[in-house]
């Protein structure tokens, strides 16, 4: 009788350990993340789980994959060059997902290009704040080791 109830304890337990997993809120969502313009990939792409460290890279093909332990959840997805996207993960999301970016030029202020080596430039200057001082000097002393 004891071995009986022993056993029936551990297929419970069993069950409720099984029963846990199947229920879980755990979903993996993979896809590609390609440029919506020109559908190429867009590989090295950050996708990550807002609100926390947890998130995935795109490989050369722009594929990724990432499991979400909880829904619903939202996906931030990044690649400089491009405008961030925000996705909603919930239970009726397909576990398929490709994410499309538009792309945002980055635009920085004028640069002006000469054909100076700007150490040399630096240099001058040095030489002539030492020109400028060096009449003023009236003692030198220097510890060496």
């Amino acid at each position: 009788m004891i071995q009986c109830s022993l056993q029936s304890i551990v297929i419970l337990l069993i069950g409720l350990f099984s029963a846990g997993t199947l229920f879980s809120q755990s979903k993996i969502i993979r896809g590609k993340v390609k440029d919506a313009a020109t559908q190429e990939p867009l590989p090295l792409a950050n996708i990550q789980i807002e609100g926390t460290l947890k998130g995935a890279v795109s490989n050369r093909e722009g594929q990724y994959e990432i499991r979400l332990e909880n829904q619903p959840a939202t996906l931030l997805v990044r690649y400089i060059g491009y405008k961030n996207r925000r996705i909603l993960i919930d239970t009726t999301t397909p576990s398929v997902l490709d994410i499309d970016l538009i792309p945002n030029p980055v635009e920085f202020s004028e640069i002006i290009i000469t054909g100076e080596d700007p150490g040399m430039r630096i240099m001058r200057g040095v030489i002539e704040k030492k020109l400028r001082w060096r009449p003023l000097l009236r003692t030198f002393e220097a510890d060496a080791y």
